[in-house]
């Protein structure tokens, strides 16, 4: 699956925010961590891999907050968390977007949390992944922001030896240092540490779930952190993975763990119509009801990877997917047992 084309809204404050959507479902926005710029970021191959089985499972909306990637550039000393609800605001508008999952990425978790409150109505669940509050300064993070403000260059050497090991580290820091200049970054990060977080936790009346790597330290132990704030959020879930990636994405292909833990934690709550998890027999996704269904209308392999905007080796892998879990050995039966459960 190739990056989506990007797009642009302006906020109501007068930022172009670039995001782009990729995938079909239930929509999740996905909230940028402190170094973002997602087209280079999935063209590059750095998080490519999480952006497109993300986008299998949802109809993935990836951006840019102001002062990020291909968004407007230049934060001035006022920046505000609500100026980056702000951002959200103008995606949800433009998308005309009644309910959504909403995604926070380690410290811009507090951006969602605050968004949220502020529009329960909209939030299908809120999902903090690595939630970490920058007012909480421990003294790793208060060194690695003294060393941002004093010695830029050094502190992009560490943040890209923070990447997954798998990556070329000459590659993560060009795509780290096109993705926010020194000065955004300090006015960003000012922002987020401005105030704690608890109070706010403690006001979420949204379904919450809290994702985070055991034991895994990036400068903070965000296992520690999600421990912290799962009590404050009323009725809060914390899931933990055994896996440095988070569990947000593979490398084999399989379904990643948050997303499986997701599409539970939406049938736990009765959170919206999901069809992959609520009416799905034998325990199909999202995705591969798509593909049953188009199975079943006659369509080969190459016609439902240009209709879902998919790649055909996935088709594939979803076609056999669907034959295990429903037990029929060819598209014929495949057929028939759609018809049979009234999907076709």
């Amino acid at each position: 699956m190739d990056a989506p084309q990007v797009q642009y809204v302006k906020t109501s404050d007068g930022y172009d925010i670039a995001y782009a959507v990729s995938g079909e479902g239930i929509p999740v926005i996905r909230v940028p961590q402190g170094f973002s710029h997602f087209s280079l970021q999935w063209s590059s191959g750095i998080l490519d891999a999480e952006f497109r089985q993300w986008s299998e499972h949802f109809k993935m909306v990836l951006f840019d907050s102001r002062g990020q990637g291909l968004s407007t550039r230049g934060l001035d000393e006022s920046t505000a968390l609500t100026d980056y609800e702000r951002d959200i605001d103008a995606i949800v508008s433009k998308l005309g977007l009644e309910r959504f999952i909403l995604l926070g990425i380690s410290s811009k978790g507090k951006v969602a949390v605050r968004y949220a409150i502020e529009h329960p109505e909209h939030v299908l669940a809120l999902v903090l992944w690595s939630y970490i509050d920058p007012f909480f300064q421990s003294p790793s993070v208060k060194s690695q922001r003294d060393v941002a403000r004093t010695d830029w260059d050094l502190h992009m050497r560490i943040v890209t030896r923070m990447a997954w090991g798998e990556h070329d580290p000459s590659v993560v820091e060009s795509v780290n240092r096109q993705a926010i200049t020194q000065s955004d970054f300090l006015r960003a990060n000012a922002a987020l540490a401005a105030e704690s977080g608890d109070i706010a936790l403690a006001d979420l009346q949204v379904p919450t779930l809290l994702l985070a790597p055991r034991g895994f330290n990036r400068p903070v132990t965000a296992e520690d952190q999600a421990r912290r704030a799962a009590p404050i959020i009323p009725n809060a879930r914390l899931v933990l993975f055994d896996d440095a990636r988070g569990g947000l994405s593979t490398l084999d292909g399989t379904t990643p763990p948050a997303i499986l833990a997701v599409e539970q934690f939406l049938q736990d709550n009765g959170a919206g119509e999901a069809p992959s998890i609520a009416h799905s027999p034998s325990n199909l996704s999202a995705r591969e009801l798509e593909v049953l269904r188009l199975l079943a209308a006659g369509r080969s392999n190459q016609q439902i990877a240009d209709e879902l905007v998919i790649s055909l080796n996935t088709v594939r892998r979803h076609v056999s997917n669907v034959f295990d879990k429903t037990g029929v050995a060819n598209r014929t039966e495949a057929s028939v047992y759609a018809r049979d459960k009234g999907l076709a």
